[in-house]
Formats: C-alpha cells, sequence, structure tokens
C-alpha cells in the first residue's frame, strides 16, 4: 500500500509543472467573463482513462451506492467490469432496506464497499453481520482521521455525528478516492501500480472541476443568488465549500415525508428573496417540487423548476452524466443558468 505514496507525490509535481497548460488545453472559455457564453466543460472518454488488463479472475465488489460504482468504473472495470450495486437510483440510502440477495452477494464478494458515517444505516447493519467473512470498508472513514476531520460538517441528525454528503466538495471526493486506490491496492497487489497512476490524472481532473470550473462560475452569481432548494440535503458540503446556502424539503429527521410546516418555510423564504429555481434530483419523481411551485405561484409569486441534479446517483449508462466529472461539471451548468438567467428557456439551467 505505501508504494502507492510515491506516485501521489508525483502527481502533485504534475499538477503544478502542467496545471496553467492543462487549464487551456481543456477548460479556456472564449469571452468568459464579457458575454454569456456556455460553459465548455471537459467530457472525459471512456478510453483516455489508464486501465489494466482484464485476469481470469476478476474481483467481484459488492458497493452500496452509484457513487462507489462510478469510482471502480474509473479505477477497476478491467478488473472488477460488474460490481454489484445495492441502492438502486431513485432510493433516498436513509431509508433503505437491504434485501436477502444484497447479504448474498456481499457474502460471495472479494470486497464490500459503502459510504459510512451513517449515510446507509441498512448497509451497515448488514456489514456487521457479514464483515467476519467479507472485508468491508467504509470510504469516508479516511475523512475521520485528524487531519480530515475538521473539514466534516457536525451534525446530531446522523448516527455518525457528521453530515454524511460530503462527495460534491470535490476535495474530500479526492481523499476518498484516494482511500479507495489504497484499499484496491492492498487487496489486488499485482495492480498497485495501475490503480495509482490512474489517480495521478484523475485527481488533476477534479482539481480543474474544483478551482477552474465551479469556483469561477459560482463566483459569477451574486451572494443574494447562491441558494439551492432541493429534495434531499445532498449538497450541503457543495453550499459549504462554494458559498451557497442549501435548504432541502426532505430533512435528516423527516427523510421520507415532507411536512407542510417545512413547504411553508421553504415557500415563504423563497418569495422573501426572490429565489428563482428549484432543483429537483435525478432519479426521483419530481411530485414534489412541482406541488412546492403551485404553492408559490398561488401566493403570486412565479419560480422555476430546473433540470435535475445529481445527489444519490448520476446518470444512466450511455449518458456522459454516468461519469462523476462529466455529471459535476453538467449540474454547475444548471445551478449557473438556473440562478443568473432564469428567464431565458434557451439556457442549459433548463
Amino acid at each position: 500500500m505505501n508504494r502507492v505514496i510515491p506516485i501521489i507525490i508525483i502527481s502533485i509535481i504534475i499538477a503544478t509543472a502542467l496545471g496553467t497548460g492543462v487549464y487551456f488545453l481543456f477548460f479556456h472559455n472564449k469571452g468568459a467573463g464579457t458575454s454569456v457564453s456556455t460553459p465548455e466543460p471537459t467530457y472525459l472518454p471512456e478510453e483516455d482513462i489508464h486501465h489494466v488488463p482484464l485476469k481470469d479472475n476478476p474481483m467481484f465488489i459488492v458497493v452500496s451506492t452509484d457513487l462507489i460504482r462510478e469510482i471502480l468504473y474509473q479505477f477497476a472495470r478491467a478488473r472488477s467490469d460488474k460490481p454489484y450495486v445495492c441502492i438502486k437510483p431513485g432510493v433516498n440510502p436513509l431509508l433503505y432496506k437491504p434485501t436477502e440477495d444484497d447479504k448474498e452477494k456481499m457474502l460471495q464478494a472479494d470486497l464490500v464497499l459503502y459510504m459510512g458515517l451513517g449515510l446507509e444505516p441498512g448497509i451497515e447493519t448488514l456489514v456487521k453481520q457479514v464483515s467476519s467473512k467479507v472485508r468491508c470498508e467504509a470510504i469516508s472513514s479516511v475523512l475521520l482521521e485528524k487531519e480530515n476531520k475538521d473539514q466534516l460538517i457536525p451534525s446530531r441528525d446522523y448516527k455518525g455525528g457528521y453530515d454524511p454528503h460530503f462527495w460534491w466538495n470535490p476535495m474530500l471526493w479526492e481523499k476518498v478516492i484516494l482511500h479507495v486506490v489504497h484499499i484496491l491496492s492492498d487487496v489486488d497487489p499485482e495492480f498497485e501500480f495501475s490503480y495509482g497512476s490512474t489517480f495521478i490524472r484523475y485527481g488533476e481532473s477534479l482539481h480543474m472541476m474544483d478551482l477552474r470550473y465551479i469556483q469561477p462560475w459560482s463566483g459569477r452569481l451574486s451572494e443574494q443568488r447562491r441558494v439551492l432548494i432541493t429534495l434531499h440535503p445532498a449538497f450541503t458540503y457543495f453550499g459549504k465549500k462554494f458559498g451557497y446556502e442549501v435548504m432541502s424539503l426532505y430533512t435528516p429527521d423527516s427523510p421520507d415525508t415532507v411536512s407542510e410546516k417545512r413547504r411553508e418555510s421553504i415557500a415563504d423564504f423563497i418569495i422573501k428573496n426572490k429565489i428563482p429555481a428549484l432543483f429537483p434530483e435525478y432519479g426521483f419523481p419530481a411530485t414534489e417540487m412541482e406541488a412546492l411551485q403551485a404553492g408559490i405561484k398561488n401566493r403570486g409569486y412565479e419560480v422555476k423548476i430546473a433540470k435535475p441534479l445529481y445527489s444519490y446517483c448520476l446518470d444512466e449508462a450511455g449518458s456522459k452524466n454516468y461519469l462523476y466529472l462529466n455529471a459535476g461539471r453538467t449540474q454547475m451548468d444548471r445551478i449557473y443558468y438556473a440562478l443568473k438567467y432564469p428567464e431565458d428557456p434557451g439556457m442549459p439551467g433548463h
């Protein structure tokens, strides 16, 4: 596992040396800051990721969520091309109830990966039942280490004592991915170098998305406009890092029901602050957002429903937003245009 560390040091050197050049090659947007030109995100093609050859004995890995599936897709799909995903799109991990099939798959697995921090209580219960027979790892455990813990958001609403929705802070996601790289290298040491070298390229892309994409485009929104009204509280870390106030209809203490009091409170806030857009979430019905919109309209204010954000899962296979980096940039497009130009239906946020 320690052999991965020199690779990471090399990646920092490469990122420092190539950062400016990489930016202009991949992220330069002509006229940015002087016009309303559409951002031009770089979509990482599948063939651009380094892969190791598929062996006769591929690993079978069970993951709790689609987001962990994407990590394996980027780093280990030649070694584990068909991971089993327990929590399907459209399901809140807090509410998920494991099945017998989940348990059976875990007992057959070479490795079980789950988010942790209390995000998936049902999965954590199942992990306790199988962990004596199969290696199980909470990928967020690295965030509880002393040097990372101060970046977590304390919360009494979750079993782990911290808000578990960390993945849309790209720099926290990078730490978690590096932890997964260490785990994969330990379980599959023959391909340790391949996992590490892939991380060099991927880590640079995460930094570019953060520093050269999300930060600048968020900065073009006024503080009053940087408000996200979402279905679930999945964007708290995004909000903390990039300066957004985040309000969700569902709350940790009421993950399956939107109370009338909560709906009215958010409606009052929207009308008072003239918030221009609501953000549904991919995989979940827009019913609650539509009800909120209708109630606000009855009070004399128009609020738009933007295109969905990616909360607990990414897009379906075949879409460019099947990948985290692509989904992150598309999501930023939707946020920016829905909040900046809510009256222009031609913008990509709608």
